[in-house]
This record gives C-alpha cells, structure tokens and sequence, in this order.
C-alpha cells in the first residue's frame, strides 16, 4: 500500500511516525513550503499543548497524546520535545468556560477548576473577575517545535519516508 500525507508541519510529519510505527513502509510526503516553513501553522521554536479543550473526544485524544505518542516521539528521537509548563484557561461563567470545564471533567483529565481568589494570588499578573471560571491544567507543555519538525525529518528519511519539499498537491485522484 502506497500512503501519500499532504502537509509537513508537525501533524504531517508526525502522521508520517505514526504509520512508520504501526508498519508502514511506502510513504510520500509533499510539502508546498520549505523546512522550515515559516507561513506554517507549527513553525518557530515553540508552541502549546494542553488538554483543556471544549470536546471530551479532543480531551481524551490529548490525554493519548501526552501519557503515550510523545513519550514514543521522544524516545525514539531521544530528546525532549515536550516541556512541562502548567496553564490556565479562565472566562465567565456563562461563556464557553463551561464546555473546557465539562469536557475536561467528563474525560477525567488532569484539569481542575480553582476559585479566582486563588487563581489571582497565584497568577496575579491576570485580572480575574468574580463571574470567571478558572481551569488549571496540568498537562500543559511547551513544545519545542522546531526541534520537533528538525528530528522528524531525519528520522523519517532515515527510515526511507520519500520526502518531497516545496511540492504544490494540485488535484488528487
């Protein structure tokens, strides 16, 4: 079976991973830009990750994410990609607050919500409101992107992924 992947930002490459764990072999990669490519939604040195999201489906699918595929990444690439850095995510009650709020609790994630006295004692450079929920996430990381996208890359043309840069997909059949 031939698998072709459209895109080689972090979620294209990493998909190219992910097949390559799971057996596959015959994987081409097109990517309009370059490496890096500095209009892409994964450039630059580093992003978030997090698992206060509004779907308890997205929740859990970060939950896999955090406590199994990067733990693979990492390993396999052998650095750390994911650096450890608890967030918060707040608004009014009667917002879309409430959505992280049930999904993170349906999904059992490691998500709590903490009363905005405390949350402005131990964030004080934010201005909480009576009215504000606060979600305090502990699954969340910053991820060294760049370094993510760079290890990728050479694991994957070690491992034979045909990787076609600066490749324009104009139709597919």
């Amino acid at each position: 079976m031939n698998i072709a992947i459209i895109g080689g930002g972090v979620y294209g490459l990493c998909t190219a991973f992910a097949l390559l764990q799971r057996g596959y072999r015959s994987i081409t990669l097109f990517e309009s830009g370059s490496w890096p490519n500095r209009n892409a939604s994964s450039h630059g040195h580093s992003r978030i990750t997090r698992s206060a999201y509004s779907s308890s489906f997205y929740v859990r699918l970060m939950q896999e994410a955090h406590n199994v595929s990067w733990p693979v990444l990492e390993k396999e690439l052998g650095t750390q990609l994911l650096h450890p850095c608890s967030g918060i995510f707040f608004g009014p009650k009667d917002g879309l607050i409430q959505q992280y709020q049930s999904a993170v609790q349906e999904a059992g994630a490691r998500v709590e919500a903490i009363p905005t006295k405390k949350a402005s004692s131990q964030f004080p450079q934010f201005s909480f409101s009576p009215n504000d929920v606060v979600l305090f996430d502990e699954t969340a990381a910053v991820i060294a992107a760049q370094k993510t996208i760079s290890g990728l890359l050479h694991y994957l043309k070690a491992q034979g992924v045909s990787l076609h840069p600066q490749t324009r997909v104009e139709s597919v059949q």
